[in-house]
């Protein structure tokens, strides 16, 4: 054949046909060589280090693609798919694994940070009402609230160890509109008895009495 009308299929390593291109009829004949490799490849092996055995079987060079290479090739690769979905089954049971294990460990870091940021901010709260407690600009004596707001104040008095409420808590105690209790909340910041904090359910927020807010239920 001139090299020089050689197509791009024209390769030699593949050319097993012998006819000098690379062909369908090539790749059929690949396929059959690749099944009969193991049984091929066991029959060679046996007539090259062990030749009594081989004699004794009367196996050889001619029984290339014969019965027995038929035999050993066929369980060669029913033994390679097995082992190959083993493989699978193993990979796919690690991955599983690894994903439960991973999972898990994202699950516990998110917890430890909710933990250690209701921590937090019941330090920031206990560090707040003590130095309210301490600061002598805290005068509530004088300070006369609106019915409605001094029961917005007892609510959080009586919370007991919730300590913290939503204003829809408040709302639903006292059974009125969500924006009342807003707004006494606003009037309830500003005279210092109640302030924001964090840390009820689900990450909302929410206020908690202030140590001004308890002496004022205390005097009145």
């Amino acid at each position: 054949m001139d090299p020089d009308s050689a197509q791009p299929w024209d390769l030699p390593g593949l050319d097993i046909t012998g006819d000098g291109r690379f062909s369908l009829g090539d790749v059929s004949a690949w396929a059959i060589h690749l099944f009969f490799l193991p049984g091929d490849a066991a029959i060679a092996a046996l007539a090259a280090y062990a030749p009594p055995i081989a004699s004794f079987l009367e196996l050889g060079p001619d029984d290339f693609g014969g019965t027995v290479s038929i035999s050993i090739s066929v369980l060669a690769w029913l033994i390679a798919l097995i082992l190959v979905g083993l493989a699978v089954n193993l990979v796919r049971n690690f991955d599983q694994a690894l994903t439960h294990w991973l999972v898990s460990r994202y699950r516990d870091a998110q917890r430890a940070i909710r933990i250690l940021r209701r921590r937090f901010t019941s330090w920031l709260g206990l560090l707040r009402q003590r130095r309210q407690a301490r600061s002598p600009s805290i005068i509530v004596g004088d300070l006369k609230l609106e019915a409605f707001d001094a029961s917005v104040l007892r609510c959080y008095a009586n919370a007991g160890e919730v300590n913290i409420l939503a204003a829809t808590d408040i709302a639903e105690r006292l059974r009125v509109s969500l924006r009342q209790v807003q707004a006494a909340l606003r009037r309830l910041t500003e005279f210092h008895l109640v302030e924001r904090a964090f840390g009820t359910d689900e990450g909302r927020e929410g206020h908690h009495i202030t140590r001004a807010g308890q002496i004022y239920l205390l005097e009145h």
